[in-house]
């Protein structure tokens, strides 16, 4: 049987399984920062790992294996103003054009974008990969195409009904961040 994270249902395997061509970023335990406190979230990032790169979509920040920044220090660096709401947050990456920020408290995951500030995605990084990993499956199992779009369409409202089904509790809330990030999904992959 596969290892799994004390602290969550998902091991290296499957998160592996999901997505076979990418790296897994696994930061060191040492790199946590302090304020990082969920404990699913410190073992999903120090002993699971997550994809580097999901299709163009969902670029994630490979510089995590070396240290976790902030959403503020990434702001400071073109000295942009921080969108509301985004100044305790850990830079994760990109979906698309917005940021991914995580809650080191809580293991919440946010879409941060100076159209929007900050809104919800997923209540925990364990939620998130699981979507992601519904549509890494979907799609290679029935590949999308561009053509008459029906099964881009289809992708995209199955992997709707998962997210809904997998983080009720935000659920609508964050339908407006996962049908932003499933269109550029299921665009990529198609």
């Amino acid at each position: 049987m596969p290892k799994r994270s004390r602290d969550t249902g998902l091991s290296a395997a499957q998160v592996r399984s999901w997505f076979p061509e990418d790296d897994l970023l696994v930061v060191p335990r040492s790199a946590l920062p302090d304020g990082m406190t969920d404990p699913a979230l410190r073992s999903i990032l120090s002993e699971v790992g997550l994809p580097e790169t999901f299709t163009e979509a969902v670029e994630l920040d490979a510089d995590l294996v070396e240290r976790v920044s902030t959403v503020a220090e990434i702001y400071a660096k073109d000295d942009d103003p921080l969108p509301d709401g985004a100044g305790s947050l850990y830079f994760l990456g990109f979906a698309g054009e917005p940021m991914l920020g995580v809650d080191g408290r809580s293991g919440a995951v946010y879409q941060v974008h100076d159209d929007f500030g900050t809104r919800p995605l997923a209540g925990s990084l364990e939620t998130f990969l699981r979507v992601l990993g519904f549509v890494a499956e979907r799609a290679r199992k029935h590949r999308p195409r561009r053509d008459g779009g029906a099964s881009v369409k289809d992708l995209q409202r199955q992997a709707l009904e998962f997210a809904e089904t997998t983080d009720p509790g935000l659920w609508p809330r964050n339908k407006d961040a996962w049908t932003n990030v499933l269109r550029d999904l299921a665009s990529a992959l198609a």
